[in-house]
């Protein structure tokens, strides 16, 4: 049986190497600090649109727009990666043509998930994830894995998690009303992620 290997997807900030899951942390950790009332629910959800569209973008552009070879490195059925082009995309095709062209801002009504660079300017969630992905491809030797749409959700998804836990103080029938999940559902993805560790906990960091 082949080994997994675990890549890490990385964003730059002023020369300095950054991982996804530290941008995602801190796009989370600025979130809530700003957050004026109660977040909005279905936060997991949102914050898992937030990053699919410039994933699919960005491996639409690496695979010049041929679809089954897009849908063979996402680990995902044709149907299923035309479903979810036509849901961000539209009838714009990513991928065909300069890829200068086809990276535009994706607009939806996402709340503001957004860190900050050393510049002292916003960059959304999607902008990090686009350049994380960027990164991984330019520095890629040899073919991308063919699982790439659940591995870049499960970098993401620890982060998140831990923000919501701290953002709750360790409640996790807060967290869960948060993030969308059942208590049961939020309890095995700490377990996965977290073992017998509590984020949100007085000493968690």
């Amino acid at each position: 049986m082949a080994t997994a290997t675990h890549h890490t997807f990385n964003t730059t900030t002023e020369n300095q190497q950054k991982t996804l899951a530290e941008c995602v942390r801190e796009a989370m950790d600025r979130y809530f600090a700003q957050l004026n009332g109660e977040p909005p629910p279905n936060l997991y959800k949102t914050a898992q649109k937030e990053v699919e569209a410039p994933l699919l973008e960005s491996v639409m552009i690496y695979t010049k727009g041929n679809q089954s070879k897009a849908a063979r490195i996402l680990g995902l059925s044709r149907g299923t990666l035309r479903t979810k082009l036509r849901k961000y995309f539209d009838k714009r095709k990513p991928g065909k043509g300069s890829a200068d062209d086809t990276k535009t801002t994706i607009e939806t009504a996402s709340p503001d998930f957004s860190t900050t660079t050393a510049e002292g300017q916003d960059k959304t969630m999607a902008a990090c994830v686009r350049e994380a992905m960027d990164r991984y491809f330019a520095l890629l030797d040899g073919e991308p894995p063919f699982n790439l749409h659940n591995m870049l959700q499960e970098e993401i998804e620890a982060p998140l998690l831990e923000s919501v836990m701290i953002y709750a103080k360790g409640n996790q029938s807060k967290a869960a009303r948060i993030l969308g999940l059942s208590r049961g559902t939020l309890r095995t993805k700490l377990r996965k992620y977290f073992d017998n560790r509590k984020p949100g906990k007085a000493g968690s960091n």
